[in-house]
Formats: C-alpha cells, sequence, structure tokens
C-alpha cells in the first residue's frame, strides 16, 4: 500500500497553532462563563436577602428613604381611586413570578438571562445612598 499523503512538518505547525489559539479561546471563554456564573450568584442572593427584608427596611427607613425604595423596586405606581396598580422593575417582577411558579424551570432561564451586571451597579448605588432621588 502506497502512502498517498504526507503531513508535512509546515502542515503540523500550522495545524498546531490553529488549534492552540482555538483552545486558548475557548479556555477564556469558559473563563468568562465560570465569572459570570459567580456573579450571577453573588447578585441573585443580594437581591433575595434585599427581597426577603424589603418589609424591614422599608418599615426602619425615613420617608425620602421609603420613596427611594418604592422607585427602586416599582415603576409605574398608580392610584385608581382605592387601588394602587403596579409594575415591578426587573429582577422584583421574576423573584414575585417565581414565587407564585410551581414550575421554576422556566423562570430561571428568564433569572439567568437578566442583565446581572446592570443589577449589581443598581445595587450597589442604592446601598450606598447614592440611588437617584426622583
Amino acid at each position: 500500500m502506497a502512502i498517498l499523503w504526507r503531513i508535512t512538518n509546515d502542515f503540523y505547525n500550522k495545524k498546531f497553532k490553529e488549534y492552540s489559539e482555538r483552545q486558548a479561546k475557548i479556555l477564556e471563554e469558559l473563563s468568562k462563563h465560570d465569572t459570570a456564573d459567580k456573579t450571577y450568584h453573588i447578585t441573585a442572593n443580594t437581591v433575595l436577602n434585599l427581597a426577603q427584608r424589603a418589609l424591614e427596611i422599608f418599615e426602619s427607613s425615613e420617608p425620602q428613604e421609603k420613596r427611594q425604595l418604592l422607585n427602586f423596586v416599582f415603576q409605574n405606581l398608580e392610584l385608581r381611586q382605592k387601588n394602587l396598580e403596579y409594575k415591578l422593575k426587573t429582577p422584583y417582577d421574576t423573584v414575585l413570578l417565581a414565587n407564585n411558579c410551581s414550575d421554576l424551570l422556566p423562570i430561571k432561564h428568564v433569572f439567568r438571562t437578566l442583565d446581572w451586571d446592570k443589577i449589581a451597579v443598581d445595587l450597589r448605588i442604592f446601598q450606598d445612598g447614592r440611588y437617584p432621588k426622583h
């Protein structure tokens, strides 16, 4: 049997370089996903802790702080006759939805795809008392 094709050193080196670069990119992406996953868990924990303590925080706050907290959690607060109508901001709408849902798998996807970096920044601003006053 005759050898029809032979791998040259140049071909081997070229392919080795391509695969090494691809491997490095994949490892970098994996690292980014790992970091994002950790950030997700930390921020989700902070959101859930704040949600659990919301009543306590609200009741112990001054009127201006109460207004800030309400603006932080709600959007489009509206009083119609004697009924308060509201829409929760993200991610609190998801937390409420998860609380009312017996099958949490669809909620998990929504929760994981939120912009956690922005939420983390908003939480730090709120916790530092730098949240814009409306």
